[in-house]
């Protein structure tokens, strides 16, 4: 249930301003992502990669030549990059030289990205409205692997427990939350009365959820659904 006044939440919110200077972008961003001290921006209208030094706020490297790049992780314990792609495939690049190791296909598309470095595995939010699911990759060998949670929706944001099975997916389309066990293979719904929610944070120790929608266009506070 959505839980606090929104209102308040957002004059409690304390937000730190901070910038990196990116020459020569067109267009708008899409996600990004953090790790081994570098920020990876996805750049939609450059069908590229910023790769900025979080440190000295610095670019670091643009990874160039990824259609419609929507997302991305990293995965220290493999030292590569991967790159969710509009143009289903998805982009794996070697952490140190940014070369092309490979790609992975993903027929509809592939959007968010999420990394399990417990398993080092790769989650995926792939998919339409017909095909939408949550796949998964191994970080290790690259491979995609059997394992797939079918959603009956188009997939957006979504986060993984650590301390447990869940992962929780929004499903703006049905105006659900799916909530799927990793441990059982259960999908479990969350019905919404929001619209369009897009954006989800997960605060795992203190059992909440953050949803964004833009109408209203305010942060909503819920308790965490169990599978």
């Amino acid at each position: 249930m959505v839980s606090g006044d929104p209102e308040n939440l957002l004059k409690t919110l304390s937000i730190r301003h901070d910038s990196a200077a990116l020459p020569g972008v067109k267009g708008r961003f899409d996600h990004f992502a953090s790790g081994g001290g570098r920020l990876f921006i996805s750049e939609l209208g450059n069908n590229s990669i910023a790769v900025i030094n979080t440190g000295g706020r610095t670019l670091d490297h643009n990874i160039t030549d990824v259609p419609h790049p929507q997302g991305e992780v990293f995965s220290p314990e493999a030292n590569k990059i991967f790159s969710a792609s509009g143009a289903s495939k998805r982009y794996i690049f070697d952490g140190k030289t940014y070369d092309l190791i490979t790609t992975v296909d993903f027929p509809g598309g592939a959007d968010n990205l999420r990394y399990d470095a417990a398993t080092k595995r790769v989650y995926v939010a792939c998919g339409d409205e017909k095909t939408g699911a949550i796949a998964i990759v191994d970080a290790m060998t690259n491979k995609r692997l059997d394992e797939e949670y079918k959603l009956g929706g188009q997939p957006e944001s979504f986060q993984l427990e650590k301390s447990g099975p869940n992962i929780y997916v929004n499903l703006p389309g049905l105006k659900q939350i799916a909530v799927i066990n990793r441990n059982t293979k259960e999908i479990a719904r969350w019905p919404l009365t929001i619209e369009g929610n897009f954006p989800m944070a997960l605060d795992e120790e203190d059992h909440r959820l953050f949803i964004g929608t833009p109408t209203p266009a305010i942060p909503i506070t819920t308790s965490k659904p169990n599978a």
